[in-house]
């Protein structure tokens, strides 16, 4: 079944307009993830355990889950043909720092086009950038 993805999409926690939506036809999933402050939000059709079938309600409807992630930050780590881009999922530390800095020591990665950002959700800015701003676009 088809997958859709749209990299123009507006984040609607920092307003990143290249923030990355995803929708998966066949699995009835939805999801969108935002590079620069880590949003992070899924949508899932319930299966039933037993047999595998979406789920409905009594109305015909199907039965959906959201999960959204507090926005703390984001990072990218460029490879060679491939990278990782994730959400922080708690407020940055010096701990988080530290070790973003030790996979970034690693020969095989792009320094270039790795970076880390923190994110503010209360304030709702970004409030520093660790590595290459440009890469994020």
């Amino acid at each position: 079944m088809p997958i859709v993805n749209d990299q123009s999409t507006q984040c609607p926690e920092c307003l990143y307009k290249f923030a990355l939506h995803e929708i998966d036809t066949g699995n009835r999933r939805e999801f969108l993830f935002c590079g620069r402050c880590g949003y992070d939000w899924k949508l899932i059709t319930i299966r039933d355990r037993k047999t595998g079938e979406f789920k409905r309600k009594n109305d015909g409807s199907y039965i959906y889950r959201s999960y959204k992630k507090p926005a703390f930050g984001a990072f990218k780590i460029q490879k060679q043909g491939h990278a990782l881009f994730a959400s922080i999922t708690k407020p940055i530390d010096y701990s988080i720092i530290q070790e973003f800095k030790e996979m970034l020591s690693s020969r095989d990665i792009i320094l270039a086009k790795s970076y880390l950002t923190g994110y503010n959700n209360v304030s709702k800015q970004i409030e520093f950038v660790f590595g290459n701003v440009n890469s994020m676009s």
